[in-house]
């Protein structure tokens, strides 16, 4: 999830030994538990863009959505074919913004689809203030543009990379999409926290004192989230990731009702590698082909 490493830190708890005797046998006392709610997933600072970078440029047009007196500013980018009736909505990781992705973007769109997305509330030439159960409706209303653009939810494509994957994920329980796309997705908080944490220097013991609240289970328990939806489903992970557990993303696609479902490994990449591997980008376009197939869920594109 690239979380930062102040949030984490914040997260220890520090603890002193009491007095020692020689008699006492008692055992150390256990760190005392450490509630991490949903938007402990932000780095601090948010990462952020210079609003005079939001223009139009070559392969890409400003696009806003106006979410109840906070914009959010994307980009669409024009697909390679223009044929192509798909469109892919894509949410970044938490230390990404949409200028971070713009090359992804730019190669996604090469394969033949249209693609749009949106800077988070609060991150890069967004307003507002960063909140991840906000962040979610606002992802509503980003795939109701991406429908409108692309003439049916059966044509857009949903994708979703690190944090960005229980959006993405919170979005095809609500809607009915063409197909799902998650790299490096997180199944359940009550892993995550803990293994991101010793990830980055916590003791196990540390790590074991984290408590994630109902609203960061509501927010990242992406199991209970993409057995909502029957859509195509690919599932993309490196193994050697080292801050989303390989394993967490075998239990996505085990949790999944899509149909069909695939999980893509990429050997020995890490976590932030994932996005642009060669393989990556082969699995997506096998995804578009799948979603435009005859009698598929877009009736072919």
């Amino acid at each position: 999830m690239k979380y930062s490493l102040v949030v984490i830190a914040a997260c220890a708890m520090l603890w002193a030994p009491g007095p020692s005797f020689a008699q006492s046998t008692a055992a150390p006392a256990a760190p005392a538990a450490t509630v991490l709610h949903a938007n402990a997933a932000f780095p601090s600072p948010l990462p952020s863009a210079p609003i005079a970078d939001w223009v139009d440029d070559a392969g890409r047009t400003t696009v806003t959505v106006d979410s109840a007196g906070t914009t959010l500013r994307g980009w669409l980018y024009p697909g390679s074919d223009p044929s192509s009736k798909l469109v892919v909505l894509y949410f970044y990781g938490n230390g990404g913004t949409i200028d971070r992705y713009d090359e992804f973007m730019h190669k996604i769109a090469a394969l033949g689809p249209r693609v749009i997305t949106f800077d988070y509330r609060g991150y890069g030439f967004s307003s507002g203030t960063a909140d991840l159960l906000t962040i979610r409706e606002d992802a509503l209303l980003e795939f109701d543009l991406a429908t409108q653009i692309a003439g049916d939810p059966g044509h857009v494509v949903v994708l979703g990379f690190s944090m960005g994957t229980a959006v993405a994920s919170y979005v095809a329980s609500q809607r009915k999409i063409g197909a799902l796309a998650l790299i490096a997705p997180i199944a359940t908080v009550t892993e995550e926290y803990p293994y991101y944490a010793v990830a980055n220097g916590m003791s196990p013991k540390e790590a074991a004192a984290l408590v994630p609240a109902p609203d960061a289970h509501q927010v990242f328990d992406e199991v209970d989230l993409v057995d909502k939806s029957t859509a195509p489903l690919v599932v993309i992970h490196g193994d050697a990731d080292e801050l989303v557990s390989y394993a967490q993303g075998k239990e996505v696609l085990a949790a999944s009702t899509g149909n069909p479902k695939h999980l893509v490994t990429l050997p020995g990449i890490h976590h932030n590698d994932a996005p642009m591997q060669p393989a990556t980008f082969d699995a997506l376009a096998a995804l578009f082909a799948t979603v435009c197939a005859p009698g598929s869920t877009a009736n072919g594109c």
